[in-house]
């Protein structure tokens, strides 16, 4: 499902009908809030919230897509909340979180990911740090750290 507008909000009645959706792509959408049914898309492998400027909070809701691989949080100018337990989503290969200016930090329970193949965060001028826990990523083949203005972020796993 590819939903391509204005949408500022979905009902969580709708969701509570596609529980076997695997692709969820919102992207451009201006969304403030994803609705709290999004948990019950157990099913779910993909989810694109790029350039959906408006969303400002992650529920902890997205923690349930145990399935999910890839995720795209770019450009999410107000996303500064990150409420979902992101380490509960072990199957996730692929998190783009560039441009989300406001967010400070990812939570440490991020770390706990380990087969996360991907990562990407540019232009995020307010993070500070990165989970301690993100020297477990084992299978990581792409760390992209770009344009960052606040460079006190630490990469513990770096020091000797």
């Amino acid at each position: 499902m590819h939903i391509y507008n204005r949408i500022q909000s979905i009902p969580n009645i709708f969701l509570k009908g596609v529980q076997n959706l695997k692709v969820l792509d919102l992207v451009y959408c201006q969304l403030q809030f994803l609705p709290k049914t999004l948990g019950d898309l157990k099913e779910s492998k993909y989810f694109n919230l790029l350039d959906s400027y408006k969303l400002h909070t992650l529920l902890e809701s997205l923690g349930n897509l145990k399935e999910l691989k890839y995720l795209n949080l770019s450009y999410c100018f107000k996303l500064h909340v990150l409420l979902a337990p992101l380490g509960d989503l072990k199957e996730l290969k692929h998190f783009n979180f560039s441009y989300c200016s406001k967010l400070h930090a990812l939570l440490e329970s991020f770390g706990d990911i380990k087969d996360l193949s991907y990562f990407e965060c540019l232009g995020c001028l307010k993070l500070q740090t990165l989970p301690k826990a993100m020297h477990n990523f084992q299978g990581l083949k792409t760390f992209n750290l770009k344009i960052v203005t606040n460079w006190r972020l630490t990469f513990l796993w770096l020091e000797t």
